[in-house]
């Protein structure tokens, strides 16, 4: 009897387990519907730096859903860096969107901000 409450337990267990990884791995692959006509030319700013992986999260995710993005490197260019830290910055990613600014990853974040330049 025991053994029968387990193997129902552990079936239960792994179908749940594969329907949360298939709604994730479906999820990952949606693109968002935001019109790119809607996004003016150099309203979102990336600043990132080569070694960080969070700005490889937030480039990534920018290019995956076609939303057209300035980089500046904080290392490379004083001028950069200079914007940064008056928006803020302490780490990295931190992008701007429009008069909005997210620090850290945010993907939920840049899409609130681009709809509200809509």
């Amino acid at each position: 009897m025991m053994n029968m409450q387990l193997k129902s337990g552990l079936l239960a267990l792994t179908i749940t387990i594969t329907v949360a990884l298939t709604w994730l791995f479906v999820q990952s692959r949606i693109q968002l519907p935001i019109p790119l006509a809607a996004i003016p030319a150099g309203s979102v700013v990336l600043y990132s730096t080569t070694w960080c992986g969070y700005c490889t999260k937030t480039r990534n995710f920018l290019k995956k859903n076609n939303i057209p993005f300035v980089e500046h490197d904080i290392e490379t260019s004083a001028d950069a860096y200079r914007e940064y830290k008056a928006l803020g910055g302490k780490g990295v990613p931190v992008v701007r969107v429009s008069d909005q600014v997210l620090h850290g990853y945010d993907p939920d974040g840049i899409i609130s901000a681009l709809r509200q330049t809509e």
